[in-house]
C-alpha cells in the first residue's frame, strides 16, 4: 500500500467549508465535547457511551504512536474540520480489518443532516483508491439508519463501484466473497 501525502483533500464546491486533516493535540477538548453527546456515541460500536477527556487523550496518543510505527495506517485517519477555523466536527478513517479494509466514522450531533459525512466518505474512498486499496467495507451498528443510508445509497451513487450489500455490510470495490 502506498502512503498518501500529508495534504488531504479539501472541500469541493458542493461542500465548501469542510476539509480533512490529521488530528491535533488542540482537538482533544472539542472531540470530547462532541462525543459526550449520547446521541452520537449510542450508535457507535467501538466507543464508550460516556466518553471522557481521558478517552480523547488516549485516542490522540494512539494516533501519535501509529504515526511512528505504522505511518501508512495513520495516513488514513482524518479529522473532519470546519475549514475556515479548523474546528473538528468528526472523524473518518479506513483501517485494516480481518475482512479487508473497513471504513469508520462519526460526526458531532451539531453537524448531522448537512451532507458532511457523505462528502467525507467520498473523499476517503478517493484517498483509499490512491493508496491502492481496492476492497473496503462498512458495517454500521444495527439501528444506525442514517449511517446505513450514507453507505447504501449516497456512496454508491458517487463511487459507482459498489459490489453490494450482504448481511448489513456494504462492500465497495473488488470484493471477492469466499
Amino acid at each position: 500500500m502506498k502512503q498518501i501525502p500529508a495534504t488531504p483533500p479539501v472541500g469541493s464546491a458542493a461542500s465548501d467549508g469542510f476539509s480533512l486533516s490529521t488530528f491535533r493535540e488542540s482537538d482533544i477538548d472539542e472531540i470530547t465535547r462532541l462525543l459526550q453527546t449520547d446521541a452520537v456515541t449510542i450508535d457507535l460500536a467501538q466507543l464508550p457511551l460516556h466518553y471522557t477527556r481521558q478517552h480523547a487523550v488516549q485516542y490522540f496518543e494512539y494516533l501519535e504512536n501509529l504515526k511512528q510505527n505504522q505511518p501508512e495506517i495513520a495516513s488514513l485517519k482524518f479529522a473532519i474540520r470546519e475549514q475556515c477555523i479548523g474546528k473538528p466536527m468528526g472523524r473518518i478513517d479506513v483501517a485494516p480489518d480481518v475482512d479487508g479494509w473497513k471504513i469508520g466514522y462519526w460526526l458531532g450531533f451539531d453537524y448531522w443532516g448537512q451532507e458532511i459525512m457523505t462528502w467525507a466518505c467520498k473523499e476517503i474512498l478517493a484517498v483509499a483508491r490512491a493508496c491502492g486499496i481496492t476492497k473496503i467495507y462498512g458495517q454500521p451498528k444495527y439501528g444506525n439508519w442514517a449511517s446505513r443510508r450514507v453507505l447504501d445509497s449516497r456512496i454508491s451513487k458517487m463511487s459507482g463501484d459498489i459490489f453490494g450489500l450482504m448481511n448489513g455490510i456494504l462492500f465497495v470495490g473488488e470484493w471477492k466473497h469466499s
